[in-house]
């Protein structure tokens, strides 16, 4: 194929990946659609989706490491995900196992392997990011779950969405809701005021009356980033596997 041809078939698909659904948007007016009628929608919309697979690329920025990999995925929501990572020519870099009890890395290229608890410590130990399990998911999802029987403590719009504010102690916890997608487009933490983390999705596309984002952008200020861009992606698989393998030559890299 040709140079030429490659581009115009990138660009084709760039371009059905930016496709917005055509669902019906909601009334973008504050007044007749209230805060808990809005969550709803929006938790409604998040459960069409149980489980997905994927394939994309991962691209991180951070002072101890920066780079980019290619990547297969397969996620059942909220618990589970399973991430192997490619190098150039299909060569195998190693896999992210991730639940609620359980995190799994193996670094094929150095031939060594983290088994820990799931929790934000173990996480940061082998990746340069603060992440929280709940966030790892929402890094690959771009699913930024709204506080579960919560007002807000404001209620607006903003940028031609709807924006919901709920504060806790000296933190604050923002959402930029899209009322066409139905669903949490951006996503902010701040500490007084400064930003601990946002998030952004775009490319959103559909899948049988079920959205979802093909780039997704999460950024920990001054200078940590990550970002991940879907190629393809099936919603809602009948049987995605979970299963990996760590060889038995593998070192196990204790956490400290």
């Amino acid at each position: 194929m040709t140079l030429r041809g490659t581009g115009v078939l990138l660009s084709l698909a760039l371009v059905h990946a930016a496709c917005a659904p055509t669902r019906e948007s909601l009334l973008l007016d504050t007044q007749r659609i209230p805060p808990d009628r809005l969550m709803a929608t929006v938790l409604e919309a998040e459960t069409q989706i149980a489980t997905f697979t994927g394939r994309g690329s991962l691209a991180f920025d951070a002072p101890e490491l920066s780079g980019s990999v290619f990547f297969t995925i397969a996620i059942r929501k909220p618990d589970s995900v399973l991430v192997h990572f490619e190098g150039p020519f299909g060569m195998d870099v190693g896999f992210l196992f991730a639940s609620r009890n359980r995190f799994v890395l193996y670094n094929a290229m150095e031939n060594w392997y983290v088994n820990e608890p799931a929790n934000s410590a173990g996480i940061r130990s082998v990746l340069p990011f603060d992440l929280s399990f709940d966030q790892l998911i929402d890094a690959f999802t771009g699913t930024f779950r709204l506080p579960a029987g919560r007002q807000p403590a404001r209620y607006a719009i903003d940028d031609d969405r709807f924006l919901l504010v709920f504060p806790e102690g000296s933190d604050s916890s923002s959402y930029w809701i899209d009322p066409a997608l139905r669903a949490v487009t951006q996503y902010r933490i701040s500490h007084k005021d400064s930003t601990v983390v946002e998030a952004s999705t775009d490319r959103w596309t559909e899948d049988d009356g079920r959205a979802m984002p093909r780039h997704i952008t999460m950024t920990f200020p001054p200078s940590r980033a990550v970002s991940v861009f879907y190629s393809a992606v099936h919603l809602n698989p009948e049987v995605p596997s979970f299963a990996y393998s760590v060889p038995s030559r593998a070192r196990r890299r204790m956490l400290q």
